[in-house]
């Protein structure tokens, strides 16, 4: 099992028709800490006005955030449906399930404790679609 690398790519790095029939949430929610890639998978702790995203660790995951995030910064994440650029390299196996990592914040490419499940297929070379939320253990 290994990480798969993250996108270096700035910007929004989420593909925008299926973003549009994706869950997403965009309301108050603020960075609780620094993402420095797009299409980090968050979870939702209590704080600010709705919550404050976070690099998934122990807590359940919500969806991965669009663009890189500095810490206060508000912040909008995508769920079921989401298609996002997640690696650079290509070496995504299309049709392959992908995992939460068990590094806070990173997608592995083989079953973890965290997640037992899959929450992300990939589509392409360098793209994955989330597939399920929630707790995966």
């Amino acid at each position: 099992m290994a990480d798969i690398p993250q996108t270096t790519k700035k910007g929004n790095i989420i593909d925008s028709t299926s973003a549009r029939f994706s869950q997403q949430y965009a309301g108050d929610n603020e960075a609780g800490a620094d993402m420095p890639a797009g299409g980090t998978p968050v979870e939702v702790r209590p704080g600010g006005r709705n919550g404050k995203l976070f690099p998934v660790g122990a807590g359940v995951f919500a969806g991965i955030t669009p663009e890189p995030k500095r810490i206060g910064q508000p912040s909008t994440y995508y769920g079921v449906g989401t298609v996002f650029h997640a690696s650079d390299d290509g070496s995504l196996i299309v049709g392959n399930a992908y995992y939460l990592s068990a590094t806070p914040g990173r997608i592995a490419d083989a079953a973890t404790a965290k997640d037992a499940q899959g929450a992300f297929f990939a589509v392409t070379p360098s793209d994955l679609q989330v597939i399920k939320v929630g707790a995966l253990a």
